[in-house]
């Protein structure tokens, strides 16, 4: 997450650093980074980070990327573009408390601020699952996403989305766009399924502020 804070056991804490060792019987890994050269150059990065490994025998990809210069769902996409039918995804994005600053990815015991690193998990007795939890509630009216770019929201009926989420938060605007990590929006495809995000993406069609 972008701002969550590091997770050891069942805890979540800010300002710590978290480890994790892991040793394999059977199943082997395969490591490989690249850099970007902005958001735009997300969807592109997952595409060469996906053709650099091996994909006989790929079970699992875990993704580590800078949280500011890179747009996570293309990022993604590149990914399983590329990927082979029935490879799972998981990883994160590096951040830094909602500063928005700069964050590192270290790789190969190199931190650097324009990289995005994978490891590829390979073994046929290796099983991968995962999940995600959320607890927000939704208020206001439902709206109609009339303007979209890929995950980037730009209008709610015909409206620009920034001015109305500016009206929505008050005296916490003054924080953007950190304090609108504080107040994600409600989005819902056609089929009425529900999903909560940042303030700045859409992807489907219709929104509760």
């Amino acid at each position: 997450m972008l701002d969550g804070g590091e997770i050891l056991g069942v805890e979540v804490r800010d300002d710590t650093m978290a480890a994790t060792a892991i040793a394999f019987e059977s199943s082997s890994f395969m490591a490989c980074r690249t850099r970007v050269i902005g958001v735009e150059d997300s969807f592109a990065a997952g595409e060469r980070l996906a053709r650099a490994l091996e994909p006989a025998g790929l079970v699992h990809v875990l993704v580590l990327a800078n949280g500011i210069r890179v747009n996570g769902s293309a990022l993604v996409k590149g990914l399983t573009a590329r990927l082979p039918a029935g490879v799972v995804v998981t990883g994160g994005l590096a951040g830094d408390a909602g500063r928005f600053v700069k964050t590192f990815v270290v790789s190969d015991g190199e931190a650097e601020s324009d990289t995005v690193a994978a490891v590829g998990l390979y073994g046929d007795r290796l099983r991968v699952g995962c999940g995600s939890l959320g607890g927000w509630d939704p208020f206001g009216p439902e709206r109609l996403i009339t303007r979209s770019k890929g995950n980037v929201l730009f209008e709610l009926d015909g409206k620009s989305a920034l001015e109305l989420y500016k009206n929505y938060l008050g005296e916490h605007a003054r924080g953007l766009p950190a304090s609108g990590l504080l107040f994600p929006l409600t989005m819902r495809g056609e089929g009425g399924g529900r999903a909560s995000s940042a303030p700045s993406s859409a992807s489907t069609r219709r929104s509760a502020a």
